[in-house]
């Protein structure tokens, strides 16, 4: 699904489960589902980035025996504006793996939070 037929989607459930909504069992339902929609969500676009940084590496590294051959090494590099804008892409994609990952480490954190304040006594290790 692309991104506005999920909305569409989750708006849908959202709107169906708080019109059921009449008892607070039910509540934390929504939002254990809500929290693993998201969770689903995050980890399409985790494998989505990781593939293209993938890609992205590979297209650099070429690109970077093409400079080796005709000769450009270390700082000449940065110069070519090729290489500039492969390696700026493949830096970017870098940057939203590491934010993808502080998202899932902040949803589990969420998770966690709330399935002691549901069980108290149960203190896991």
């Amino acid at each position: 699904m692309c991104d506005s037929q999920s909305e569409a989607f989750r708006r849908v459930l959202i709107e169906m489960i708080l019109g059921a909504v009449a008892d607070a069992r039910l509540c934390w339902i929504f939002l254990d589902f809500d929290l693993n929609f998201s969770w689903w969500d995050m980890q399409k676009d985790r494998k989505r980035i990781e593939r293209q940084l993938e890609q992205a590496k590979q297209t650099l590294a070429t690109h970077e025996k093409q400079l080796e051959a005709q000769g450009v090494t270390g700082k000449q590099k940065s110069k070519d504006p090729k290489w500039r804008h492969l390696n700026a892409d493949a830096r970017q994609l870098k940057r939203r793996l590491l934010a993808v990952v502080a998202i899932e480490a902040r949803e589990a954190a969420a998770i966690q939070r709330k399935a002691e304040k549901l069980n108290p006594e149960v203190v896991e290790a």
